[in-house]
């Protein structure tokens, strides 16, 4: 038995999907949107895996490189100036498209060029990262 939380959405089974990785035209600044960058998303579907294990039936989960390709398409395609747009996007698509419960979705991007230069003799930055978690209300 999958545990539920007070809405009916499982948290406990979960597939990980770790580095879908595309090139997108994100960004605050017209420098991000016109160079672009590549960016990687994490995310962790919720549902109840009970029946696609016991079974070995692919229809009874989530197709995983289906939600990739989904992911990919929305990177790659439309633009969005902050990461938090482009993760909410991803999140109602993910949950409107394949029935999981609930997703936990992180959005990664390298340091812009503007940025690193900005932030030149102080220190460094790596990466910025937005991270949300929706679910669907299951009755």
């Amino acid at each position: 038995m999958t545990a539920r939380d007070k809405n009916g959405a499982s948290f406990g089974d979960r597939i990980l999907l770790r580095e879908i990785r595309f090139f997108g035209n994100h960004g605050a600044t017209r420098e991000e949107q016109d160079v672009g960058q590549w960016y990687a998303v994490d995310m962790d579907l919720f549902l109840d895996l009970g029946h696609a294990g016991r079974t070995d039936d692919l229809s009874k989960t989530v197709d995983y490189g289906e939600v990739c390709r989904t992911v990919m398409e929305i990177g790659s395609g439309r633009r969005f100036r902050l990461i938090e747009a482009l993760a909410e996007e991803i999140s109602n698509r993910v949950l409107n498209t394949f029935g999981v419960d609930s997703v936990l979705i992180r959005v990664t991007k390298s340091t812009p060029a503007g940025l690193i230069a900005s932030l030149s003799g102080l220190g460094t930055l790596a990466y910025s990262a937005v991270e949300v978690h929706r679910s669907r209300n299951v009755s």
